[in-house]
């Protein structure tokens, strides 16, 4: 069981992890205030500490933050491939709003 309800959401991250170089940017699944789904077959290891920042279609930075790798899914089809995070800090109620309105 979630601690906080998760939201779906017309967003994206960039993400910073040991399996790219350099950022990529992909699509967010769900979000909460305390976690995510981020949907890419880029998986980076589950323990593994990112980097994101949260980017709306004028990919203008909304928030960034750091976030650990709960889990990883390779199974299945791969538009369902993805990592749950949880975030350092918990994400604001107002930007959880605007994300899930767009």
């Amino acid at each position: 069981m979630r601690k906080h309800p998760r939201k779906k959401v017309h967003c994206e991250f960039r993400v910073y992890t040991s399996i790219k170089s350099g950022a990529y940017t992909t699509k967010v699944a769900d979000i909460s205030k305390g976690g995510a789904f981020i949907q890419t077959p880029f998986l980076p290891k589950q323990g593994e500490v990112i980097s994101f920042e949260i980017i709306n279609h004028y990919l203008q930075t909304l928030e960034s933050g750091n976030a650990s790798v709960v889990w990883t899914k390779s199974t299945g089809p791969i538009k369902e491939h993805g990592f749950g995070i949880s975030f350092h800090e918990e994400i604001a109620d107002a930007l959880l709003d605007s994300l899930s309105s767009t």
